[in-house]
């Protein structure tokens, strides 16, 4: 069977009567991966495996006539060139009969001038192959440093993703994005610490860094106590703020108002009788050399830098083309990196605040509920802090909390840092995927901590 082309779909789709308008997505991925292990009886560095990964795929978005005033029907479907490109279609517009939402009208062309974004790493995207071996160096120097703990193994990707959005006013947008992602694990005497980091750009990735903490980690694995329970002031690093921080500006999401799922209004208090550092959140979606930077909309809207939240009052939804036009409100952005204004304290600081602090240094796996603003997770690793010094490593026992309970009296870090999170497979439209600029570390209030 031979295969079908992008003009091929692009024209049927505009020519089948019962599609009203359509997106189609691309995407085209190159990456390499590497598998490392310690050489035996040598204490160097040997790839264990070393591949390389190319992948395609194809989405259309497509709105069908279902025979209702003010209603229609969309569905999102993967397409498949190894499949009859008609039956495709067919299946598509049966299922996206099937569905009823309110009708909405795409723009009817991309917007004049779209900004350059620096979405990925000219390094990466001109010679992927050179960085490899750059980022392998590194890691076989560090392998061979001497340290107390032993190194077990380390994975390393490195991938370029080309982009394109079509749309059936003859639109077509094009971006790209480089994704790094570094892991290292150590072992002290009783367990395996493993360290991890994505990165968009070289210049965000210290891989000293990742391999110093997994190994010290590693080794305070040795020290650990069983978690005292009890009700804590808990300080979390940016990979946990990160997360809760994204599913916060879900609040504030024109989507979530529309369907009625827990929003906050304009004017609404973030965190009612917050008195502690008050929060100013926004969504940037130019940030350079991050997860989510983007110039357009999935639906083809410019993005802009938009403020969310300033000093804890909401100042507006984060609410693209569809959802704007339900709710009759002008649209705003709905991509980009999550920033969180600095707080004035240092860690150290922190710390010192209260009596004892519980530092979170690893969950097992970070569980959150972004309609409630909950979240909970096994505490993998912690260090136990009194009057400001650190007092025993603990391990185990669950940690629970809530965004609208446990921030009333948090304190900010003035250090800031980015984070940046990945998952993997396809999906439509411009990609992106979790990222934060903010606070390194925030201090929350009333943790309550089962040991």
């Amino acid at each position: 069977m031979s295969l079908w082309r992008l003009d091929h779909l692009k024209s049927k789709l505009s020519r089948k009567k019962e599609i009203k308008s359509w997106i189609v997505s691309t995407e085209h991925l190159e990456r390499r991966e590497r598998y490392f292990m310690q050489e035996m009886g040598k204490g160097g560095l040997v790839v264990d495996q070393d591949r390389d990964v190319e992948g395609e795929a194809v989405f259309a978005r497509i709105f069908v006539d279902i025979g209702k005033e003010g209603r229609q029907g969309e569905i999102v479907k993967r397409f498949f060139k190894t499949l009859s490109l008609d039956e495709q279609i067919d299946s598509a517009v049966q299922s996206a009969q099937q569905t009823d939402h309110e009708v909405w009208t795409m723009p009817t062309a991309l917007p004049e001038s779209v900004p350059e974004v620096k979405s990925y790493d000219p390094k990466i995207r001109e010679d992927l192959e050179s960085v490899m071996r750059e980022l392998t160096n590194k890691i076989g120097e560090e392998v061979l440093k001497k340290r107390k703990a032993s190194f077990n193994s380390s994975e390393l990707f490195i991938s370029n993703h080309t982009r394109e959005l079509h749309f059936h006013h003859g639109g077509v947008h094009r971006s790209n994005q480089s994704r790094i992602y570094l892991e290292a694990a150590y072992s002290g005497k009783k367990d395996e610490y493993l360290s991890r980091k994505w990165a968009v750009g070289l210049e965000d990735l210290s891989v000293h860094e990742l391999f110093e903490e997994a190994a010290e980690r590693s080794l305070s694995i040795d020290e650990v106590v069983k978690t005292p329970g009890g009700v804590y002031p808990v300080l979390v690093d940016h990979e946990v703020s990160g997360l809760i921080m994204n599913d916060a500006a879900s609040w504030m999401s024109g989507a979530n108002v529309y369907m009625k799922f827990p929003h906050r209004n304009v004017g609404d208090d973030w965190v009612t009788g917050a008195k502690g550092d008050l929060i100013t959140m926004s969504l940037d979606p130019t940030l350079g050399l991050m997860a989510d930077t983007s110039a357009l909309s999935n639906s083809g809207a410019l993005q802009t830098f938009l403020k969310l939240i300033e000093k804890n009052k909401v100042k507006t939804w984060s609410t693209d083309n569809q959802y704007a036009q339900y709710l009759k409100t002008v649209p705003t952005s709905v991509r980009g990196s999550v920033v969180v204004s600095p707080g004035s304290t240092t860690k150290a600081d922190m710390l010192k605040k209260y009596p004892k602090v519980l530092e979170i240094l690893q969950f097992s796996a970070l569980f959150t509920q972004p309609t409630t603003g909950t979240f909970s997770s096994e505490i993998r690793l912690g260090l136990l802090y009194e009057n400001g010094k650190p007092s025993k490593f603990v391990k185990g026992g669950s940690l629970s909390g809530s965004l609208f309970e446990n921030f009333t009296n948090a304190t900010f870090s003035k250090e800031l840092v980015k984070h940046n999170e990945f998952e993997s497979g396809f999906g439509f439209g411009t990609g992106g995927g979790r990222a934060y600029y903010g606070p390194a570390f925030m201090l929350l209030n009333d943790v309550s901590v089962a040991g």
